[in-house]
């Protein structure tokens, strides 16, 4: 399809290109500092106010993005609707990453690192989730659809790594499996500050749900290099 490489040298939606790849590079960015401050691997306070100024840099560039998206809509006319409507979901995507990226600066700032081993493997796997929005940004800037669909492949992984330790966090000591949707449930509670439970469990699975759900956003921009718009979000249903 290479979409984006067609849609962005055309004209008005030059600067809409470009300011969704921003928005990406950003992003990882905001991500790093997070992963840094939840990893007790650099100053909390410092590296949460990075990330709080960049998460605030995404939303006044998704409103950039919506403001070119719909004046060259209005210029251009139906022809060019896929093109701003996939723009339109790709740039939620990415601004839906730097959001993520200070929820995990909001769990560092209440709840100390992990112990040494939990420390160890989130390290692991927050470097994989880094690595994916990496591969996005070049598989973007070029429009690699091969790239793209290795991608995908990869960030599938990602993300059951992801959903695979968030299930060993909820599993109960005896080793039985706690449903899921009650255990997030139970997450959900404590992180709100409506319900006692421990800490450090509480805030590991929270953080492997974010990480989950940066990957689900990412997997959802790659989808535009290789599907067309009423596939967009759904790469799963790629062969």
């Amino acid at each position: 399809m290479a979409a984006l490489r067609l849609w962005g040298n055309r004209g008005g939606l030059d600067s809409a290109y470009d300011e969704f790849l921003t928005m990406l590079h950003e992003a990882r960015q905001a991500l790093e500092a997070a992963l840094a401050a939840r990893l007790g691997d650099a100053d909390v306070v410092q590296s949460c106010a990075t990330v709080s100024d960049l998460e605030e840099r995404a939303d006044a560039a998704e409103m950039r993005l919506r403001r070119l998206l719909l004046v060259h809509a209005s210029v251009h006319g139906a022809g060019d609707i896929p093109a701003c409507l996939t723009y339109m979901s790709i740039g939620k995507d990415a601004e839906r990453i730097s959001d993520l990226a200070l929820g995990l600066c909001q769990i560092a700032e209440r709840i100390d690192p992990p112990p040494a081993r939990e420390r160890d493997d989130l390290a692991l796997l927050g470097r994989s989730v880094v690595a994916v929005l990496q591969h996005l940004a070049e598989v973007v800037a070029s429009d690699d659809e091969d790239g793209a669909r290795a991608l995908i492949k990869e960030a599938r992984g990602v993300q059951q790594a992801c959903s695979a330790r968030l299930d060993d966090v909820v599993r109960d000591e005896s080793g039985d499996d706690v449903a899921v949707a009650e255990a997030m449930a139970t997450v959900d509670e404590a992180a709100a500050g409506d319900a006692d439970g421990p800490r450090q469990p509480v805030a590991l699975a929270l953080t492997y749900r974010h990480l989950g759900r940066v990957t689900a956003n990412a997997l959802n921009i790659a989808s535009s290099v290789v599907v067309p718009l009423d596939r967009l979000d759904y790469p799963a249903t790629l062969e």
